[in-house]
């Protein structure tokens, strides 16, 4: 548990740092000021100026905050002329994406990784690879080991088809034709019907086997393949938060997210991998959706394109308002949602 969160700590930091990085390299380069960096939320505990940039510890160092707009009094001229507001709508583009770019390619880096270790995946052969105890299978003599050839006559060369087979099943008495390492044999079990539905199981599960990692190169495609996956899957999360508001069941949080993809895939240190991989997604997909961060700039630009002029300040304003009280009920849902999967059941 606690290495966990040490990982968890670790990555958190990573990202962030990436993050701040990001817009400091892209705005210096560009000419942009920063007004501000800043570790953390609320009062000052510590800060001190370099060149024109403050840098200050605050009271909740949970994450890194870079303030590009400098304040300046109601009333006064004009900004300064290397501030963000006066530069043109593709440096500002740029600042805006660069952070989000950045932490997307971290996560193809973590994916990239990832891909590199050994896995174990449900293998696709009807091979029993556990045999609940006490369940129809375990009564009826199945093992560990053995393939199922059939079922009820019906030849069975997958999984999936095994799986069907018995789901719907609709008699008392299923017969397995089974190999086995000291030879074939005739099993009958009687199905049990899972509660709420006819589908019939008898108590086992697939069996495992290892993947080797994929040459140096294949990695790359599968690192695509890795962040698109991770990627579409949390765009799926929060469609089923925000129709979650009018149907819980169907809500699902990170935690379930991550749990629903990863299953039937194990290997500690691929699991790690894919899990840091899953949380840098995660933050990049709060840069675009959470309120304060680079999305809602880049919507605020892409108003001021459309209609040739900023955004008023007060509408700004309001805007981060509502979305923040509709991101934190969301966020409320979505924790709700693996609380209760997870820790509650």
């Amino acid at each position: 548990m606690a290495g966990s969160l040490g990982i968890g700590l670790l990555v958190w930091v990573i990202v962030n740092v990436t993050h701040v990085a990001a817009h400091l390299v892209v705005a210096r380069k560009l000419g942009v000021a920063v007004n501000r960096v800043s570790l953390g939320f609320g009062p000052t505990l510590w800060s001190r100026m370099v060149g024109a940039t403050t840098y200050r510890l605050a009271i909740l160092p949970i994450a890194f905050v870079v303030r590009l707009r400098a304040p300046w009094a109601a009333g006064a001229p004009e900004a300064p002329s290397n501030d963000l507001r006066n530069r043109s709508r593709w440096a500002r583009l740029a600042v805006f994406c660069s952070a989000p770019a950045a932490v997307l390619l971290l996560g193809f880096v973590s994916a990239f990784w990832a891909s590199g270790f050994e896995r174990t995946q449900r293998s696709d052969k009807p091979v029993v690879g556990d045999v609940r105890r006490g369940g129809p299978a375990d009564r009826a003599g199945l093992l560990a080991g053995d393939t199922i050839a059939a079922v009820g006559g019906q030849k069975v060369e997958t999984w999936a088809e095994l799986k069907r087979l018995i789901a719907g099943a609709t008699e008392d008495v299923l017969v397995l034709d089974v190999r086995r390492s000291t030879g074939s044999m005739r099993l009958e079990v009687q199905p049990d019907t899972m509660p709420g539905t006819s589908n019939k199981v008898i108590g086992i599960g697939p069996a495992m086997v290892a993947q080797p990692p994929p040459p140096f190169i294949e990695r790359f495609g599968n690192a695509v393949e890795i962040v698109r996956q991770w990627g579409g899957l949390l765009v799926e999360g929060v469609s089923t938060v925000v129709v979650g508001m009018k149907e819980p069941a169907v809500v699902r949080g990170p935690v379930a997210l991550y749990a629903s993809a990863s299953a039937g895939t194990n290997g500690r240190d691929y699991f790690l991998a894919t899990a840091v991989t899953f949380a840098i997604l995660q933050y990049f997909l709060l840069c675009l959706v959470a309120p304060y961060l680079d999305g809602r700039r880049l919507l605020f630009l892409g108003i001021e394109a459309i209609g040739r002029k900023p955004l008023r300040p007060k509408y700004e304003d309001w805007f981060n308002r509502i979305w923040l009280g509709l991101f934190l009920m969301l966020a409320v849902l979505a924790i709700k949602s693996d609380v209760s999967r997870f820790l509650l059941r």
